[in-house]
Order: structure tokens, then sequence, then C-alpha cells
């Protein structure tokens, strides 16, 4: 961000990194359930903080949220089912669903058999329900990692059915790892600064290092 600043006349994102799980024994799935309000926290309690507490804009196209592995999850799970609050996903690895066990268990464990509730936490469900045509997804992947290939290119297909911007990125060389991450989210921050008014793309996804642009 400081880099960002030093280019836009001392403007830059804010960003939050809050610990949607509170463990690293402990799967939140991003969602309210029977083992904690993760959701809740998300998009109500660390939105009003930020609100009370910092010079954020209120308009949902200006708040973004990103993610990777089951961060990314979180991201295109929680970015749709919310767009009084956010504008634009920049998830990268994702999965195409919540992911603790198998689906039975989850739905058991985590939300006390009720299969509807697991399944609005589906991306392609949330956002199909009430994704905007307003909202934008700027998705990564490591072409390494052929799974999370697979699940951005169904996110974003459904993202694009909904109506939204969508990018698709991979990284060459990458797998599921950071480097996919500080790869995608170089030009995806330049991308969200110009989607906000921070400041301007001075030049294509496809002359950025590091990615293939798919879409």
């Amino acid at each position: 961000m400081n880099a960002y600043a030093a280019e836009h006349d001392g403007l830059a994102p804010i960003v939050l990194a809050p610990d949607q799980n509170g463990s690293a024994m402990h799967n939140s799935l991003c969602a309210d359930t029977t083992r904690g309000n993760a959701e809740t926290y998300l998009t109500k309690d660390v939105v009003n903080w930020a609100r009370a507490t910092l010079p954020v804009a209120k308009s949902a196209r200006m708040w973004a949220m990103g993610g990777f592995s089951q961060g990314g999850t979180c991201t295109t799970q929680l970015v749709p089912r919310h767009p009084d609050i956010y504008g634009a996903m920049l998830p990268v690895d994702g999965e195409l669903e919540p992911t603790d066990g198998s689906v039975e268990t989850m739905v058991r464990r985590y939300f006390a058999g009720d299969r509807k509730a697991y399944d609005g936490q589906v991306p392609v469900n949330a956002i199909a329900a009430t994704g905007t045509a307003g909202q934008a997804l700027f998705a990564g992947a490591g072409k390494g990692d052929r799974k999370s290939v697979a699940n951005m290119r169904t996110i974003a297909a459904a993202a694009r059915a909904a109506g939204m911007e969508t990018t698709e990125l991979v990284v060459p060389g990458a797998d599921h790892d950071w480097h996919a991450v500080q790869a995608v989210w170089n030009p995806g921050l330049d991308w969200f600064g110009a989607r906000t008014g921070l400041g301007e793309m001075t030049k294509s996804l496809e002359e950025y290092p590091q990615v293939e642009v798919l879409q």
C-alpha cells in the first residue's frame, strides 16, 4: 500500500485483515453456524468498526473483499450475499463451496441439519440469488492448481450470468501458493484503484508480469 500511495498522491485503499477462523484448528466456513457467527463478524462487526473508526467510504462500490484459498471462498460467498456492503471480489485459488469434510457432515455439524442454509453459502448459489450487475469479480489461480482454475472458471461464469464484470487470470509456475496471490493482486490493486477512482490503470492486463489473461 505504501508503494501504491507513493504513486497516487498519497492515496491507497484501506486494508483490513480480520481473522475469520480464530484458530488454525477451526474452520468457520465464513458462515453463521452452530460453531460461531463468522458471517456476522465479517459483514457487521468488522464493517461497523471500520465505519466508526476509519475514514472509509460508504458506497458499496468502494468496498471489496479478497482472500486466498479458504479466504477466496469466503470472498465469493459473502460479497454476493451482501451487495449493499461490497462491490468487488478478488479471490485467489478459492473453492467451489465451503469445505470441512463431506457436505452431509457439514450440514449436520454446522447447520443443524439445514441443507438449505448450507446451499445458500455456496458461491454460485449466492451469486444467482443476490449478486448484482453492479458488482465485479477479479479472480486468479495458480496455473498448476488445476482444481482452483476450474473453480475460478465456474464461479466466473456464474458471475457473468448475473451481469457482473469479470476478470480471470492464471499464474504460470504457481500452484496453490502465495506466489499466485502476489502475481494476481499486483494488477488487482491497480484494477480496484481504477474502479474506485484512486488512480488509473496505465497498462493492459496482458502487460503485467507473471499472469495470463483467460477472460
